[in-house]
């Protein structure tokens, strides 16, 4: 099969030249050219994806998992191959595809690896995603990015973005939430997850059920409750989470009293009083 690696020079704390040094030892294993270092923008790294989709039979995305997203909407994935190189800071994604080991482990595990088709999230039919969130994971971005500036780690930042935004910056709100037809009011809504896989960025495992296999969506619903939230976040970086409302279903609706914002794959969404989900069922083709 031939590859081709598109690059993002933004993700992850690696500058674009040490991105260029990393990924050679992946181009030399996978005989595979690498593309979008040069790239200013993301417009401009999925508009190289789409011209190479055309010519290589697989394209690995060397990024993190908002730079994966991007890529795979951007394609028509009926027709698209696409594997995965983790250079962002969370990497939600390799923890679901169980990467371990060096660059060169998973650049051999791609290259020999099989085609797996995964299931993916339809957000109000304007974007596919393996996780999305509705609540307060939008003002934790935001913040994240600005303690990222400063030069902490990527688990430091998170933490602090995380505890800012709880303390300081995010209001809760009512909720009226239906999963296939099953419907519960949740009055003060921190967060409303809805995945295909078991986990959030840095290894974090909010929803230990979810699966890309079963053709169903999992959501966990989060109530601004500072004894659940601190023992849900023990638990997701230890035996998983398994606090909040779990509910499991293929189609999901959440109509807020006030607007928040939509998070799906690490990327900043759209702001909405209302958000649509429903299973797509095998309709990414990832190899691994």
């Amino acid at each position: 099969m031939k590859y081709a690696i598109i690059a993002n020079p933004f993700s992850g704390s690696k500058s674009r030249d040490e991105k260029e040094r990393f990924l050679a030892e992946a181009s030399s294993i996978l005989d595979a050219p690498v593309y979008g270092l040069e790239t200013k923008s993301a417009s401009q790294l999925v508009r190289i994806a789409r011209k190479k989709s055309h010519i290589y039979d697989v394209l690995v995305v060397a990024g993190g998992d908002g730079t994966f997203s991007d890529v795979m909407n951007a394609l028509d994935l009926s027709k698209t191959v696409l594997a995965f190189i983790p250079l962002g800071t969370g990497n939600a994604l390799a923890y679901a595809l169980n990467y371990h080991g060096s660059l060169a482990d998973i650049c051999f595990r791609i290259k020999r690896g099989d085609i797996h088709c995964h299931d993916l999230i339809d957000c109000n039919s304007l974007r596919k995603s393996f996780m999305a969130s509705v609540g307060i994971e939008g003002k934790i971005l935001k913040m994240f990015d600005k303690f990222s500036q400063l030069g902490e780690p990527g688990i430091v930042s998170y933490f602090a973005a995380s505890v800012n935004a709880f303390f300081k910056d995010f209001t809760s709100t009512r909720a009226i939430i239906s999963v296939d037809g099953r419907t519960f009011t949740e009055r003060r809504l921190l967060s409303f997850m809805v995945l295909k896989q078991p986990y959030y960025g840095f290894g974090m495992k909010m929803i230990p059920n979810a699966s890309p296999y079963d053709h169903r969506l999992h959501v966990r619903c989060m109530s601004k409750d500072i004894a659940q939230v601190a023992l849900a976040s023990i638990a997701s970086f230890t035996i998983g989470n398994r606090f909040g409302r779990y509910l499991t279903g293929k189609q999901v609706r959440i109509e807020l009293e006030d607007p928040l914002i939509l998070q799906t794959d690490g990327n900043m969404g759209w702001e909405s009083r209302e958000f649509t989900f429903k299973v797509c069922s095998e309709v990414l083709k990832i190899k691994y």
